[in-house]
């Protein structure tokens, strides 16, 4: 992605599209001053962008718009009570953490499967973003140092900023000192869990479940706290 089409977030220092910017703020960050966020150059950028997604889609006309509606609107009312009836297993695991199954730095494949029963400090990153590096180095690591006998680390690079490879990972991982496990995603991970911004911290329950998260760089603290309750 083009370096003029992307902007760090001035209250947490994740970086992300530009458009994504205030929709960012507006859920992150709902009490901070958004004005003067972006520049003129930029709003003209985003502007732009969605000027030609607009100018992409096919417009339907009203009549169809609502058919559409209702017939969801229906669908969804006569599935939901089916699905609990037939398949209540799909309503309680429905916090379940998404499984993945990827290569790590030293060449093995890790599941998240493989650790049910454990608490995990999952952390997601992308190693060209000086926000991700903070977040590793002066977060996750003093952590590790603490609950690493108690608690899986896992940190997984999403690429959200270009490509990379198992041997760009491993130097990432070499310089901030962590002596956990680093994956390199597929683009599975990325899809399933949402991830379109970095970092992000999630803790996952010893029952699969995804027990606390956090979006942009964290506080050692909070994670601290969490994880203490995660732990029982």
């Amino acid at each position: 992605m083009p370096a003029k089409s992307t902007k760090k977030c001035p209250e947490c220092g994740v970086e992300m599209r530009l458009e994504r910017i205030d929709a960012h703020y507006r859920k992150v960050h709902p009490k901070a001053d958004r004005s003067g966020l972006l520049t003129e150059g930029e709003r003209e950028e985003v502007v732009k962008k969605e000027s030609e997604k607009s100018s992409k889609r096919r417009p339907a006309s009203n009549a169809r718009m609502y058919a559409a509606i209702l017939a969801v609107v229906g669908f969804i009312i006569i599935a939901i009570p089916l699905v609990a009836l037939y398949f209540p297993s799909a309503m309680q695991t429905a916090g379940n953490a998404p499984g993945f199954a990827l290569p790590d730095t030293n060449g093995n494949t890790v599941r998240l499967s493989d650790y049910r029963g454990k608490v995990v400090m999952l952390s997601f990153i992308d190693p060209k973003g000086n926000p991700c590096k903070v977040e590793t180095q002066s977060n996750i690591l003093p952590l590790y140092n603490s609950y690493g006998s108690r608690v899986e680390f896992i940190t997984i690079d999403v690429q959200l900023l270009g490509s990379d490879t198992i041997a760009t990972l491993k130097d990432f991982r070499t310089q901030v000192g962590a002596g956990w496990r680093f994956l390199l995603d597929d683009g599975s991970v990325k899809a399933g869990y949402g991830i379109d911004s970095t970092p992000r911290a999630y803790i996952i329950d010893r029952g699969g479940n995804i027990f606390y998260k956090h979006v942009g760089v964290s506080q050692t603290a909070d994670l601290t706290s969490q994880l203490d309750k995660a732990l029982g």
